[in-house]
């Protein structure tokens, strides 16, 4: 991850925001798919309770496995790093039966930074052309650039029952760092939602750290 984040720091902004800017326009029709597939896998999730860590899971899958497609195409490294670290990372807590959404376990919290990861993935409100509050309801860059795909990967997660440590911290980080980067380098004033469920997946997953460190401790003072 270190030198995915170093290596976003060797373009100037103005020349990062137009390539950005070029890649969502000549993607506009692979983010409508991934708009319309967002929907239906959502909408199948929530009535099909059995099928839903498969359907999640694997749509975030394939949202990590796009975006490292795109960031191939387009030979943006730091892209093809950091989405393809996301998709081994599902794939093994796919394969391993550590991804689960029994949404009656998660608190008002969870469900809180889960929603706005969701929403604010979906409609993405930078990166598309005026009208930008309805263009971004069809064609923000979902599955095609950082920040929306990382929003709507952390929004999942955050709804979680269950989840790997490691992707809840590497999403926690990189949610983190590319939202004050958007904020800050780019103005994409939308990221505050990013940086919010990234900061949300750190301070859940040192809870949980926490916690289990107190009920090992408990049980050695038992013994």
């Amino acid at each position: 991850m270190v030198i995915a984040f170093a290596m976003t720091l060797t373009q100037s902004p103005r020349a990062i925001s137009r390539m950005l800017a070029v890649v969502a326009s000549d993607l506009a029709m692979l983010s409508l798919l991934m708009h319309v597939a967002f929907l239906a896998v959502l909408t199948a999730g929530l009535l099909l309770p059995g099928a839903r860590a498969r359907l999640f899971g694997g749509f975030l899958g394939l949202l990590a496995a796009s975006a490292t497609g795109v960031a191939l195409y387009y030979f943006v490294l730091p892209n093809v790093l950091l989405f393809g670290l996301y998709l081994a990372l599902i794939l093994n807590g796919l394969w391993r039966g550590e991804l689960n959404w029994n949404l009656g376990k998660t608190n008002a919290a969870d469900r809180l930074f889960g929603l706005v990861g969701l929403i604010f993935g979906f409609w993405y409100l930078h990166w598309v052309q005026s009208p930008i509050m309805l263009n971004a309801l069809l064609v923000s860059p979902l599955g095609v650039l950082n920040c929306p795909t990382m929003l709507t990967i952390s929004g999942f997660l955050c709804l979680t029952s269950q989840r790997p440590p490691v992707l809840e911290l590497v999403s926690g980080v990189v949610c983190v760092y590319f939202g004050l980067f958007g904020i800050f380098q780019l103005s994409a004033y939308v990221d505050v939602a990013l940086v919010a469920c990234g900061a949300y997946q750190l301070a859940r997953l040192a809870i949980t750290a926490r916690q289990g460190a107190a009920l090992e401790s408990g049980r050695l003072g038992k013994a």
